[in-house]
């Protein structure tokens, strides 16, 4: 943790971000407890971890030292964001379509009134 509050950027321009390594135990380790207690985030975790694998594919293509952004990187990251609102809002779909349909007609309980 003392590396990760001491870090400076002296190192000149670079894709990784080394203060952020001794956070990725942790991280990982809070993770497998969201993505266990709930399932319904895994399709959400797989969307993105396959756009982060394209993303690192690029970083990995030009080397840690990129002197600029790494190109199409706002576009990965709308790209991210966009299958994501798309596979929730297909999930949302699926289980209103699977959902039995009340009759807006049906009374409530409260309002039956029982004949002795």
């Amino acid at each position: 943790m003392a590396y990760a509050l001491t870090s400076n950027n002296y190192s000149g321009l670079c894709c990784s971000i080394r203060w952020f390594v001794p956070l990725l135990a942790p991280a990982y380790y809070v993770l497998a407890l969201v993505l266990r207690d709930r399932p319904g985030y895994r399709r959400h975790f797989l969307i993105l971890s396959v756009w982060g694998a394209v993303l690192g594919a690029l970083m990995w293509r030009h080397g840690p030292w990129i002197k600029h952004m790494v190109p199409l990187f706002w576009p990965i990251q709308g790209a991210a964001l966009l299958c994501c609102m798309l596979a929730r809002k297909r999930h949302e779909t699926q289980t209103t379509a699977t959902e039995p349909q009340q009759d807006w007609r049906a009374e409530s309980v409260s309002d039956r009134r029982f004949v002795a």
